[in-house]
C-alpha cells in the first residue's frame, strides 16, 4: 500500500508539472499573436558623438551615488577548548579495547614513514581520505591483528615468540657464511633462549652435516683412552732415529760402495 501511495503522489506532482508547463506555452502563443497583430514601430538612429558633445552635461547624473555595502556577518569562534596534539598522542598510547563499530584495515610496511606519505598513497590507491579517521603505527613486538583481539595474553605471547623464532631461523638462513650461522644460531639459543635447543640441532646438521652439537657429544671412555696410551708407546719404542740407527747407516755405505 505505501508503495502506491508513494506512486501515486509522483504521479499527481508529475501531472501538475505538465500542467503548468502547458500554462506557460500557452501564454508564450498569445504574446507572441499580440506582438505579430502590433505595427512595427519606426527605427530610431543613435545621436551621433558630435551631437552627444555639444550637449552640457547633466550634474545629477555626473554623480553617482553611493552605494551601501551590506554588513558583514559577526563570525562568533567556538570557545571550546580542545587540545588535538594531546589527543593524538594519547591515542597512541592508550590501548584499543575492541572496534568501536570502525573497521580496522591493517597495512603492511617495511618502515615507519610520513603520516602525510601514508594519506598521499592512500590518496593513489583510490581511496577517500575523508573516510580515514586515524593512522595509527602499533609498537614493534605487538600483535596488533582482529584476530588477536579475543585471545589471551598468554596465547599472544607464544605466537609472538613462534613468529620471532621463525624470523630469527629466515635470517640465518639468509647468511652465507656457515661459520656465522652458526654463531648466530647459537647466540639465540643459549643466549637468549628463544630457539629450542632441538632447533638448533636440526639447524646445526642441515648447515654443516659433519657438525654435532657439544651437548650431544660424549667424552670418550678411560678404556679407549688407555689403549691410545700403549698404541702410541710401542709406536715410539719401535722407530728409532736415523742419526742413532748405525748399522742401517753402515749397511747403506757398504751397499753404496759395492
Amino acid at each position: 500500500m505505501q508503495a502506491l501511495i508513494q506512486e501515486n503522489q509522483s504521479l499527481r506532482s508529475s501531472l501538475d508539472q505538465t500542467k503548468h508547463q502547458l500554462e506557460q506555452a500557452h501564454q508564450q502563443i498569445q504574446e507572441l499573436e499580440s506582438q505579430k497583430a502590433s505595427p512595427v514601430p519606426a527605427p530610431v538612429t543613435p545621436p551621433s558623438f558630435g551631437e552627444l558633445a555639444k550637449k552640457p552635461a547633466d550634474p545629477s547624473t555626473s554623480k553617482k551615488p553611493k552605494s551601501k555595502a551590506p554588513p558583514r556577518k559577526k563570525f562568533q569562534p567556538l570557545n571550546l577548548d580542545i587540545n588535538d596534539a594531546g589527543l593524538a598522542a594519547a591515542r597512541h598510547f592508550s590501548a584499543v579495547l575492541n572496534t568501536h563499530g570502525y573497521r580496522f584495515v591493517y597495512i603492511p610496511t617495511r618502515g615507519r614513514s610520513a603520516i602525510s606519505t601514508k594519506r598521499a598513497d592512500l590518496h593513489a590507491m583510490g581511496i577517500q581520505n575523508k573516510r580515514v579517521l586515524d593512522i595509527h603505527f602499533p609498537d614493534r613486538h605487538i600483535l596488533r591483528d582482529p584476530k588477536y583481539l579475543d585471545w589471551e595474553p598468554t596465547a599472544c605471547k607464544e605466537e609472538c615468540r613462534r613468529l620471532y623464532v621463525a624470523r630469527a631461523k629466515v635470517i640465518i638462513a639468509r647468511m652465507k657464511d656457515p661459520n656465522l650461522q652458526l654463531a648466530v644460531a647459537r647466540f639465540f639459543t643459549f643466549k637468549e633462549a628463544l630457539i629450542p635447543e632441538t632447533d638448533f640441532a636440526t639447524m646445526a646438521t642441515t648447515i654443516k652435516p659433519a657438525y654435532i652439537p657439544a651437548y650431544k657429544r660424549q667424552p670418550p671412555s678411560t678404556a679407549t683412552q688407555d689403549d691410545d696410551m700403549d698404541a702410541e708407546a710401542t709406536t715410539n719404542n719401535n722407530t728409532t732415529p736415523l742419526s742413532t740407527n748405525n748399522n742401517a747407516r753402515a749397511d747403506e755405505t757398504s751397499a753404496h760402495k759395492a
